[in-house]
């Protein structure tokens, strides 16, 4: 991934050309969405909406982010920059100077938006579920945070009042589908009922806002494609190793999940001025996940960089009762209401203290000099330095980066114990991804790694691990059955979905080398707002046609898109950090 900006900057004359500036534009964000799952379903006629939009606009394989998460993916698209200069890596983010992670939320991110800045051009603006936008951000419009917020009240849409306004006209905006108990009880049936309903619901607060005012820009991201993926890729994958038991071959979640965006797609499309233009957008791609668990502090420990306390996990004992606790976790998701589990989760004072505990509280610091998050799905690499971490023991300089070396050369070494390929396909030094002011947040090293055969490889805690290997083969039974596993079936890829429709584009183009730090340069263009010099995207300017770009050139901006210094930071309370953890656990983002 280059380190410098990709946007060719021509310097801070603003000169917009007349005619763009009425452009309607209409963005469906699909979370996890893959044109792998899209192309076989419209072939087979199943997404006739999406199909048209394919044949009419221009299209790409989107690269998302390293690694390819809905935090970082999401705040790239809205920012154009890199996690370096935009502060958003994860889920969560280490407290400095401890060995502690905390919830991260829009406050943490250090970059304006895409909705800031066509708001200071006078558009006006509805940005409606898209993650990490909690708390919503004052906007010449409308915004309702995505499905992390840690609240289902006024707070999570801005301005306030358009809660009640939404309650009474349609019956409210419903932030995610509560439907992970019935799956965990194995009704199948009604989860995805409660999964469809809750997308026309979310259809029905929009389609009450279209019908409100014209838009400039209108936004509306289903989170629902990408937590059908988590849970469902056993039922739509009949090679996949968690394909429970008995599952039917003629029901396929995903692919109802699909039909229902192409049938909400198909009435919301003549709402649109008959100029408007259309993009799609993904922040990352999906696929299956495989039956092989990786415990990647226990490969350090193998490696010599990293040691466990005495007993820490040790043993089937020790292992057991962190399995047990999960277990106990996926029952109360089965039978309670989700406000009860909240509720519970709440007074039992558990939270970001006990995801810490499973990260990090196993390590004896004063032997450890490498070691990982370990994370469900993308686990990276921290160096224990001195002077950064409380019990650091590596000298930074020389030594730190020593150190780096030898622990990326014996990851490329490392080999999967069955096939002898490859674990890790890149490991990559933090700087040679990410750059910017943001840049000491990121992990020092970040990995890359390889699929088995077509499926991701498993993570896990080591505290979990029974035994010393750093890579357990888990039994089939083990798969479809437990609770703990119901989530993981499905996982992450690097190359979600890009598409635009509208004048100028060129129909039914196809595109190569799109990121998605383009997505932000590349709407701003079409509606004929210079693009910000320090935006790292480029506008994807082969989408269009050439008497198109003959006749709009492309303006930036010599002004800076960074938020103040001295805005107000949010930080949760205990009950917010529970809540907000509920639902990332529900779809396996943290233990």
């Amino acid at each position: 991934m280059p380190k410098k900006s990709r946007n060719g900057c021509r310097g801070s004359a603003i000169l917009i050309n007349p005619s763009p500036q009425n452009r309607r534009l209409f963005i469906l964000g699909l979370d996890g969405g893959t044109f792998d799952l899209i192309r076989p379903w419209v072939k087979e006629g199943r997404l006739p909406n999406l199909g048209r939009l394919l044949d009419s606009g221009s299209h790409a394989e989107l690269t998302s982010t390293i690694p390819p998460m809905t935090p970082p993916g999401w705040t790239s698209f809205m920012t154009g920059m890199n996690p370096g200069k935009h502060g958003i890596f994860d889920f969560t983010e280490r407290e400095p100077g401890r060995y502690e992670v905390k919830i991260v939320n829009a406050t943490d991110r250090q970059a304006r938006t895409i909705w800031s800045l066509m708001s200071q051009a006078g558009k006006r603006v509805a940005s409606i579920g898209v993650p990490l936008t909690y708390p919503p951000e004052p906007v010449n419009g409308v915004m309702i945070s995505g499905f992390d917020s840690p609240v289902l009240d006024r707070r999570i849409m801005q301005p306030p009042e358009l809660f009640d306004e939404l309650e009474k006209a349609v019956g409210g905006y419903p932030v995610s589908p509560d439907f992970a108990r019935h799956a965990v009880r194995g009704d199948l049936k009604r989860a995805v009922e409660i999964i469809c309903e809750t997308m026309d619901q979310k259809a029905r607060a929009v389609e009450y806002l279209f019908k409100r005012e014209v838009w400039d820009c209108f936004m509306l991201v289903f989170g629902e494609t990408d937590a059908c993926i988590h849970y469902f890729w056993g039922h739509h994958d009949p090679s996949s190793p968690h394909r429970p038991p008995g599952a039917d071959p003629g029901m396929d979640p995903i692919r109802t999940v699909y039909e229902k965006v192409d049938e909400i797609l198909g009435r919301l499309l003549p709402l649109l001025p008959p100029d408007a233009g259309i993009m799609l957008v993904s922040d990352h791609g999906t696929g299956g996940a495989g039956r092989k668990m990786v415990y990647l502090n226990r490969w350090l420990e193998a490696e010599g960089f990293l040691s466990f306390r005495s007993g820490a996990g040790r043993g089937p004992f020790r292992a057991m009762q962190w399995r047990l606790l999960e277990e106990a976790r996926s029952w109360a998701r089965a039978v309670l209401p989700q406000s009860v589990v909240k509720r519970l989760r709440y007074r039992s004072g558990l939270g970001a203290k006990l995801e810490s505990n499973q990260r990090f509280s196993g390590l004896n610091w004063k032997q450890t000099a490498v070691y990982s998050d370990e994370t469900p799905h993308y686990p990276n690499v921290w160096i224990n330095l001195k002077g950064r971490e409380p019990q650091g023991i590596v000298n930074p300089g020389e030594d730190y980066e020593a150190l780096r070396e030898r622990v990326m050369q014996r990851l490329s070494e490392w080999r999967d114990p069955e096939t002898r390929r490859p674990m890790i396909k890149r490991v990559f030094k933090r700087e040679a991804v990410y750059h910017g002011p943001c840049l000491e947040r990121a992990p020092d090293l970040l990995l890359q790694w390889n699929l088995d055969d077509d499926y991701s490889y498993l993570n896990g805690s080591s505290l979990m691990a029974l035994g010393k290997n750093p890579v357990v083969p888990i039994r089939p039974h083990g798969l479809g059955r437990a609770k703990s596993m119901l989530n993981r079936s499905g996982s992450h890829r690097e190359n979600g979905i890009f598409l635009i429709r509208g004048e100028g584009i060129r129909p039914g183009h196809r595109l190569s080398g799109a990121e998605i730090t383009d997505v932000a340069p590349t709407l701003l263009y079409w509606l004929g707002l210079p693009v910000p010099a320090d935006m790292d995207g480029r506008v994807l300017i082969e989408s269009f046609e050439d008497a198109y770009r003959r006749d709009h050139p492309i303006v930036r901006e010599d002004t800076s898109s960074r938020v103040p210094q001295d805005r107000a930071h949010l930080v949760y309370s205990e009950e917010e950090t529970k809540k907000v953890e509920e639902r990332l656990q529900s779809l396996g983002y943290i233990e």
